[in-house]
């Protein structure tokens, strides 16, 4: 009997991934963090709202020069999370449409690189928005809701994370992600997905979490 066997690289059964929304200046200090413990993430932007400058508040949305800097260098995937973040599943397809292809070309013109992934601004989207980001090209699509689960999508344009750095649950779930153990039939990878907004870790105080 042969059967196919999905892992990450280097026959990995288990990985560990945070996205993060909207392009903070507080970015920054998170891609330090993942840097030091080794980790990578994504960071979904909206290329229409860069600011022409900042005053150094973290808090702040990133220039286009600070975009080049904190993710280039880092090597962090780059998504698309809408040119001016508008509710794709609350506005007409066309306007949507036009939110989605200015943010994928100002992305990948600012980054000379595709980008293959999108998250819904404000979680909201609907078929109609699904089928035209598989049709540009679009490899996956994270959705607002987390499930408290491990497992790699189903659907992949609805991928659910495993939780909210916020959710009271963090820890316990991360202990439990810890102690999986893959064997038997089982023969699916597992998958921790972390997602957030850095300027959170301002407004609670509680970069210690991440």
């Amino acid at each position: 009997m042969c059967r196919n066997y999905m892992l990450f690289p280097n026959f990995t059964e288990k990985a560990v991934t945070l996205s993060y929304d909207d392009g903070i200046r507080a970015d920054k200090k998170l891609i330090s963090i993942m840097k030091a413990n080794k980790l990578k993430g994504t960071f979904n932007l909206n290329s229409g709202l860069f600011v022409k400058e900042n005053n150094g508040n973290d808090r702040e949305r990133i220039t286009r020069d600070e975009a080049l800097e904190f993710y280039t260098d880092s090597m962090m995937e780059v998504a698309v999370h809408g040119y001016k973040h508008e509710i794709w599943g609350g506005i007409d397809l066309p306007l949507a449409i036009k939110d989605i292809v200015e943010d994928k070309i100002h992305l990948e013109r600012l980054f000379s690189s595709p980008t293959y992934g999108v998250a819904y601004p404000y979680g909201s989207y609907n078929d109609d928005v699904i089928d035209f980001i598989k049709k540009i090209g679009f490899k996956y699509s994270r959705i607002a809701e987390s499930n408290g689960k491990f497992e790699i999508p189903v659907d992949w344009f609805k991928w659910a994370p495993t939780c909210h750095h916020d959710d009271p649950k963090l820890m316990e779930l991360a202990k439990q992600f810890i102690e999986l153990k893959l064997s038997g039939w089982r023969y699916a990878p597992a998958i921790f997905y972390l997602w957030g907004h850095s300027y959170e870790f301002i407004d609670a105080n509680n970069w210690y979490k991440i």
